[in-house]
Parts: C-alpha cells; structure tokens; sequence
C-alpha cells in the first residue's frame, strides 16, 4: 500500500536488503581472514582484553608442539616461562618481544595491543616465529668470532712475552735470544696460516674461488701424497699405504686444491694416530662417483663431535688438538673445495678404534659457476 504502513514497510526491506548484504560481505571477510591465519607460516594467538584467549591458528600450534592452547594469556605465560607483566606493559602500548625455547626449537612471540578505542584497549595478538635456524647461525657467528679472537690472542701473547723479555735483557744471551726469535717465528707463522685460511674461507663464501680444471689422474694424486706424508708417519713408526686402482682413474678438478684437500686428510690421520699406527688408503667406485678412502687405527672422533669437525674452528679436542698445531679450518676448507668440486666429505669413526674419511669425487664434473 501507499500509506505509512507500506513506507514503513518498504523501508524495513531495504533495511533487510542491507543488513543481509553487510552480513555477507562480514561473512566473507571473516572467511579469508580465518583462511589468511590458517595458511600463514608465523603463527597467530589472540587474547581479549580480559586475557581470555579468542583465537589461534594452527601454525602456532604447531610452534608450540600443543594440541590444545590455553585458555587464558596468564596459563600461557606461565607454560612457555616468560614475564605476564609484558600483558600489563601493552596497555601504554608498547610492543614486546620474547624468546622461549620448545623443545629443540626457539621462537620468538612479538606482542602487540589493539584498541576499540583511543583509550580501551581490545586485547592483544601474539605473532610467534620460528627462529631456530636463525639463532644458530647468530651462535655460530658469536662462536666464530670468539674462537678467532682466541687463536690470535694466543700466539700474540707469546710474542709479546717474549719480545718484552728480550728487551729486559735477553738479547745479551745469544742462545737465550736466539731460542726466544725461533718461538716469535714460529707463532707468527701460526698466525700467517690462520689468516690465510680465514682469507680462503671468505673467498669461499664470496663466491671468489678461481679453479684451474685439468684432466688428472686420481691414482697419481693419492701417490704423489703418500709420498710427501710418509716421512711424517715414519717418523711416528707409522705404516702409510695407498692401493691403486688397475687402472687410470680420470677425474676433472683443480690439482692444487684436491692435493691441499687429500694432504689435509692424510696429515689428520698421522697426526691423530698413536705411534706404530696403520693407516690405509685406496680407491673404491659406484654409478656416480670415485670415492677415496682413507682409514685409520687413531683415536677416533666421539660420535656427538662426529657432525660438527667439518664447523669452522670445531675441535672434538681442543687442548690436544691446539697442542699439535693447526688453524682448526682445515677440514671446513677441504669440505668447501670438495662442494665446488661437486663432491663431499663424509666421516665415519669409532672412538678409540679410528676413523674412515671418504672423499667423493664425481665421475661427470658439475659446472658450479664459480669465478
């Protein structure tokens, strides 16, 4: 009808047409953003003003290695160990940061209020990000520092030592002097080598490495080596052998690089081995690779050290190791040239008993683009 019963009509409906739509356009809304949440890598918790929890994604729980999340921001501060007071902080809205361990994990929950108003604040969101590898590299970073500190501040301080000795008097004793030069010599050697290898490192990471590819034959690298390492294992009462293959064994690679590579390995095993010590090498092939593999009767690697001696600076035992000289970046090195070989280094010990180094050498040599 045309009266006011049917304006009134007519404007309830237009009402009810966009009350449905403004619900369908929420509805829709919420839809994505339920979706967003569910398929986001971060995880998402959200607590309401009264710190009741009013929602979380399934990454977080995830994060959190939980099936069930708390029910309140207190119950979820108080299982994952950090200060409830950062809740009480959000109120001046100030963002807060956490790091918490799960399990083997560390994550890291960023804290941030919402407000329904200038003054009345909604609740807070909780983003949780996994930053364990992140972390480790921050560790290893802090510990690669620590340990080149470490291994320079150690020879400089002989030097000084001795140097400040020298010039309280010594130099008037020849012999005295002569001694002390021969120490000052051979630290700063020490700390030559160690710079070389940290410059080498970081060619490495740089991508600056230039390889010199030849045709060589794997047989004639593992003699020439044995060669030069067998008078050190002699002088231990050693016994250093090497069994080629029948035949040629033709590998493309950078000469220079794979000898300093084998040496490395070689010098380890006599180095590492007790006096009158068996140290075997030889040749053995599969579909893809020629593997060298060099195994000795030494005192073997522990197995909870066996997956970091390749780590820059690790040593299983740092005293005896700093004793018997070496950078400790030997084997980080020999990994990386193997890698732009398009090979690897593997190791395999039984402490106390020895330990079998193999290096894989590809039949069909990968284009790696390295400078």
């Amino acid at each position: 009808s045309e009266d006011e019963i049917g304006q009134l009509t007519q404007t309830f409906n237009y009402m009810a047409e966009k009350l449905s739509k403004s619900m369908k356009e929420i509805s829709k809304e919420k839809n994505k953003l339920e979706v967003i949440l569910h398929n986001m890598t971060d995880g998402v918790i959200a607590f309401d003003s009264e710190g009741n929890l009013s929602h979380v994604n399934s990454a977080a729980l995830d994060m959190l290695e939980i099936s069930d999340m708390p029910e309140t921001f207190k119950e979820f501060s108080s299982k994952f160990d950090f200060n409830i007071n950062i809740y009480f902080d959000l109120k001046n809205s100030i963002t807060k940061e956490a790091i918490f361990p799960v399990s083997k994990k560390y994550i890291k929950a960023t804290f941030s209020p919402f407000f329904v108003s200038k003054k009345d604040m909604g609740g807070i969101i909780v983003v949780l990000a996994d930053i364990t590898e992140q972390k480790k590299l921050d560790d290893m970073r802090k510990e690669f520092v620590a340990n080149v500190s470490h291994e320079l501040r150690t020879p400089l301080t002989t030097v000084k030592t001795y140097t400040e000795t020298l010039m309280e008097g010594a130099m008037d004793d020849r012999e005295t002097a002569m001694e002390f030069l021969s120490i000052i010599n051979t630290e700063a050697d020490r700390m030559a080598f160690l710079v070389r290898d940290l410059l080498q490192l970081s060619r490495f990471d740089n991508h600056q490495i230039e390889l010199n590819i030849t045709k060589v034959n794997l047989n004639e690298v593992m003699e020439e080596n044995i060669r030069q390492s067998k008078i050190h294992a002699e002088n231990k009462n050693q016994t250093l052998t090497f069994i080629p293959r029948p035949t040629e064994i033709p590998i493309d690679c950078d000469r220079e690089r794979i000898n300093q590579v084998v040496n490395n390995i070689l010098t380890n095993s006599i180095k590492y081995s007790l006096e009158g010590a068996v140290i075997k090498s030889w040749i053995e092939e599969d579909d893809e690779y020629f593997k060298v593999i060099v195994k000795d009767n030494g005192l073997g690697i522990k197995k909870d050290d066996l997956g970091r001696i390749f780590e820059r600076f690790y040593r299983a035992d740092k005293a005896r190791s700093r004793s018997m000289g070496g950078t400790g970046l030997g084997l980080a090195i020999a990994k990386e040239i193997m890698e732009i070989h398009g090979g690897k280094i593997t190791a395999e010990s039984d402490y106390g008993k020895g330990t079998t180094m193999t290096l894989w050498f590809p039949k069909e040599f990968k284009n790696l683009n390295i400078k």
